[in-house]
């Protein structure tokens, strides 16, 4: 069974090489973390969204804006389904 703590290095990894500009290094880390996210904790939980909206933040970067938007709306779709869960006060 996967943990999800590794994929929180990677994706903190990711986000270090972001801040760096580093973005052709990033995007394989976020890919992998995405992954294990995915496979981890199923397609459509939110941290799956939070890293979707990380990675569409990534692909703007880098001028793939068509990708950015895909992902941001997948995210957006899998925030919504959690919307009752944590309801903002």
């Amino acid at each position: 069974r996967l943990r999800c703590d590794w994929s929180s290095d990677v994706c903190s990894s990711d986000l270090l090489y972001r801040a760096q500009g580093k973005y052709v290094e990033a995007e394989p880390l976020h890919k992998r973390a995405l992954a294990i996210y995915e496979k981890a904790l199923g397609p459509d939980h939110p941290y799956v969204a939070t890293s979707l909206g990380n990675y569409a933040a990534l692909l703007q970067k880098t001028q793939r804006n068509a990708e950015a938007v895909k992902m941001e709306a997948r995210a957006r779709s899998i925030r919504a389904k959690h919307a009752d869960e944590n309801p903002t006060k």
